[in-house]
Parts: C-alpha cells; sequence; structure tokens
C-alpha cells in the first residue's frame, strides 16, 4: 500500500516555521487542492528509479508484509483479482504471463497456478529475495529485479498484472511511458489487470488530479481509455483505514 510522502528537516526554528505553514495550507479549504497541487508537482520532479528503490527498501526492511496484505480486507480483494482472472481465462491457462510489482510474492502464489509460465519483478531486491524465498514449488514461475520506470518488457504476454506499483510512480509521464510499453507487449486478446488504491480524496476530486495521475481512479481511466483496450470489469474494496482497492481488467482488441 503506498507511503506517503516524508520530507526531513532539521529541527530549527525555520524548519519549525515550514511545518507550522504547512500545517495551515493544508488545513484551510480554499488552499488544500493548491498545497497538494504543489505537492504533487515537487514529487514528479523529484520522482526517479532511485528514490522509488529506496523507499520501497525502506518499507520493506522495516518488517515482512509491511502493508498487511495477509489480513482479511487485503485477502479478499486478492480473491476478487484471482476470480477475475478465472473468468477471463475459462478453462485454459495463461501462457505467458508477466506480474509487475510482486512484493514478497503473496499475489504471486496464487497467480501461479493459473499460468503456464510466470515471471513475477519487483524494483526492490529486499521484497525480491523474500518472494524467491517462499514461492519454490511453481517450477514455471521465475524472478526478477525489474524497473516499471525505465525497463522493457522483453516478451510478448497474453496476461500483464500490476497491482499497487504504479502509485509509486510519482511522474504521470512515466506512467504515459508504462502505459504504452504494456499495451505494445501484450498479445491481440491478451489481458493487463490494473489495480490501484485510493487513498487521500484530495487526489480523487481535484481538477488537476486525472492530469497528474496520483489517484486510483485517475491511473485506471487512464488506462482504460486507451484505444488499443477493452474494459472486462471493474472492483471496487474496502480495505479498512479508509483505504480503497480499485481494480479494472483490461482486454487488448484483436
Amino acid at each position: 500500500m503506498p507511503a506517503q510522502n516524508r520530507d526531513v528537516l532539521p529541527h530549527t526554528p525555520g524548519a519549525s516555521l515550514y511545518w507550522r505553514i504547512r500545517h495551515v495550507l493544508a488545513r484551510v479549504a480554499f488552499l488544500r487542492s493548491s498545497y497538494y497541487l504543489m505537492r504533487s508537482i515537487r514529487d514528479a520532479m523529484r520522482d526517479s528509479s532511485e528514490r522509488g528503490r529506496a523507499e520501497l527498501n525502506e518499507e520493506f526492511a522495516s518488517r515482512e508484509d509491511p502493508w498487511d496484505y495477509k489480513t482479511a480486507y487485503q485477502m479478499d480483494r486478492i480473491r476478487t483479482e484471482i476470480e477475475m482472472l478465472d473468468a477471463a481465462r475459462g478453462t485454459e491457462r495463461f501462457k505467458n504471463a508477466l506480474e509487475v510489482g510482486c512484493a514478497e510474492g503473496l499475489f504471486t502464489e496464487k497467480l501461479a497456478p493459473l499460468c503456464e509460465r510466470l515471471l513475477a519483478v519487483d524494483i526492490s531486491p529486499v521484497a525480491l529475495a523474500r518472494a524467491r524465498k517462499s514461492i519454490h514449488e511453481f517450477a514455471w514461475v521465475d524472478f526478477a529485479l525489474w524497473d516499471l520506470r525505465t525497463d522493457p518488457v522483453l516478451e510478448s504476454r497474453d496476461l500483464i498484472v500490476v497491482v499497487h506499483a504504479l502509485e509509486y510512480v510519482r511522474n504521470p509521464l512515466l506512467i504515459w511511458r508504462a502505459r504504452t510499453k504494456f499495451v505494445n507487449s501484450l498479445r491481440p486478446g491478451g489481458y493487463l489487470l490494473i489495480g490501484t488504491m485510493k487513498v487521500a480524496q484530495i487526489y480523487e476530486d481535484a481538477w488537476w488530479g486525472r492530469f497528474l495521475l496520483r489517484s486510483g481512479t485517475h491511473i485506471n481511466n487512464f488506462f482504460a481509455k486507451h484505444p488499443a483496450l477493452t474494459v472486462i470489469r471493474t472492483a471496487d474494496l474496502y480495505l479498512g483505514k479508509d483505504y480503497q482497492a480499485v481494480d479494472v481488467l483490461l482486454q487488448k482488441k484483436t
């Protein structure tokens, strides 16, 4: 689950003034949207593979399962996503699948029986090491370090799964490139499962949210609008603590 941005400033009078001003801007209604807009622009300008890797490594180094994927809410989400894929594949297994952002492999374990071949990738070596250790009974599953921002999809796929990874990309131009990359890598008739989170409602409601792609709904809608894709099914699940998961299953037109 995406973490909130954190700024680290020394404890100085200037820093205290900064935090007081920031607190006021965040709470005054007519300034709140502008405040989050400026933060989002700043985050987009700072976004990089190095920052993304460091952020995720920090989360996974703190403890195993940092996003509580083993809770009942999250297991319901995973079950719903697997049901979406089961309905799409029918009696056949996906021949060549890619899971982007596999983390510690909890979803990978449920996805593997649906596939003949599966490559599970992540930008965090800490998470990937745990996934490799926990999943060893499926000989057709491979793991690899892979950067959503820069790395290509080297093979044609009939399934690409990207669940709770796109929110970590704060630069909308990189999400545009990722969409193009995934669509071009899908075989005609192949499926793309996008799973994102709705956390801060301001990103959902603000006029600029759909341009900066900083919310789950806007990200999903952006992928769904690609002319080569058709929406097959959507899901919206409450995960507790004011979090919502929003999923969309898309199919590439033949």
